[in-house]
């Protein structure tokens, strides 16, 4: 298992931020980007979509995936799970983009398949101006993306979108014993004394926790003392 990052970066004038119409974990937000097979290194000729929301089952396994796909060149399969990312994760800036810095929108675990060569081609974007205009729905596909901001009496663009995928090692991982009657990606609170978020996510059954970095010694020391709330989802623990 391999994981990557996906990061972004551009050139912007009088934008303030630039993210998913969500923010960086809408469930909704559709993901473009090419496959490469690491077995025998072919690459798709066109585009895989992948999002949060929609989680296929993994063959021979009691676990899901966000994909699920097989090799056209010598049939081996592989799958991609998508990960939020708890630190690191920003929407991308004015500043972010004068300094040249790249931003992480998501984290993928990757078995079998590199993911590469991301495409803007997801038409819900949220952009939104130094004056404090709010633009949703924001179409990057063609490269680029222009308006004139009335509110602020002035030209917004953004132009030269750049993205890369990076490896990187995600924030501690605790897998416990827990059940849930519901698959998928949540949110919920995890109690050591401070309150800080955390993604989970079941797969095969169990809860993966997602950490943020420096947690996972804590979480094994005061384990007795863990509680979690799931807005929304029937819980079974």
């Amino acid at each position: 298992m391999v994981n990557y990052k996906l990061m972004i970066t551009a050139e912007m004038e009088n934008i303030a931020s630039l993210q998913p119409m969500g923010g960086l974990h809408d469930p909704n937000f559709s993901y473009y980007f090419k496959l490469r097979c690491e077995n025998c290194g072919e690459v798709t000729e066109k585009e895989t979509c992948v999002s949060l929301d929609e989680q296929v089952p993994i063959p021979k396994s009691r676990g899901v995936a966000n994909l699920v796909q097989k090799c056209k060149f010598c049939s081996r399969e592989g799958n991609i799970t998508m990960v939020p990312i708890l630190r690191g994760g920003n929407p991308l800036t004015e500043a972010d983009c004068e300094s040249g810095n790249y931003v992480a929108l998501m984290g993928f675990e990757c078995r079998g398949l590199e993911p590469f060569d991301f495409s803007f081609m997801c038409p819900q974007w949220k952009v939104e101006a130094t004056s404090g205009t709010i633009y949703e729905d924001v179409d990057l596909s063609s490269g680029d993306w222009a308006e004139y901001d009335e509110k602020g009496n002035m030209p917004v663009s953004i132009s030269n979108l750049k993205s890369k995928f990076e490896r990187h090692k995600p924030g501690g991982i605790y897998r416990g014993d827990y059940r849930l009657r519901s698959k998928g990606i949540l949110q919920c609170i995890l109690q050591l004394g401070w309150a800080t978020q955390a993604a989970a996510r079941s797969n095969g059954g169990g809860l993966f926790l997602v950490l943020e970095s420096g947690l996972k010694e804590s979480f094994a020391r005061e384990e007795s003392h863990i509680f979690f709330e799931f807005a929304g989802l029937e819980k079974d623990l």
